[in-house]
């Protein structure tokens, strides 16, 4: 997985090329959301291969936008922007906005409840490089079941095509 770049989605605003002592971030797309809000599409290269398995937040972040007291924190266009990494193979996962996109640190929420089909993913659990959090009763209440849940309680339309292809968590209600 890491001979080829991953793809990150973050809502921080970086410049358009960072390098850090095991990465190389290439900013591939930006698109607003709003005014205060952009979703960034990010290519990640690693100078070191294997990488060790990246150690996550035990829990999401006080305003992960999984979170359902989280509601309205984020515009719909970012849910919008970021659907993809919830289609069945994607490739593209979910960054955690509260970390420097140079960290390249997916997001907590979104491997609880949000990753079940992505195939980057998968291949970084298989190639264990990657430490999931561990689940647990807190989260059925607190997190959302599905980006699809996530993304209509934030304001995007049900019948809207970007939802079409995201497929169930696992959790839904």
């Amino acid at each position: 997985m890491f001979e080829t770049p991953t793809m990150t989605d973050s809502t921080s605003l970086p410049s358009k090329q960072r390098r850090t002592a095991q990465s190389e971030v290439k900013i591939i797309r930006q698109r607003q959301a709003d005014a205060n809000h952009s979703v960034v599409t990010a290519e990640v290269s690693y100078a070191q291969a294997p990488r060790p398995a990246e150690k996550l937040s035990p829990q999401p972040c006080r305003e992960c936008p999984w979170k359902r007291e989280n509601v309205g924190l984020f515009p719909s266009e970012a849910f919008r922007h970021s659907a993809h990494t919830a289609y069945d193979n994607s490739v593209t996962t979910f960054a955690c906005h509260a970390v420097a996109l140079e960290a390249t640190q997916i997001c907590t929420g979104f491997l609880l409840r949000g990753s079940f089909h992505n195939l980057a993913v998968r291949l970084m659990l298989a190639r264990k490089l990657l430490m999931p959090p561990e689940d647990g009763p807190v989260y059925s209440e607190t997190l959302f079941g599905s980006y699809r849940q996530m993304a209509e309680a934030n304001g995007v339309d049900p019948s809207d095509p970007v939802l079409t292809r995201c497929r169930a968590g696992g959790y839904d209600d």
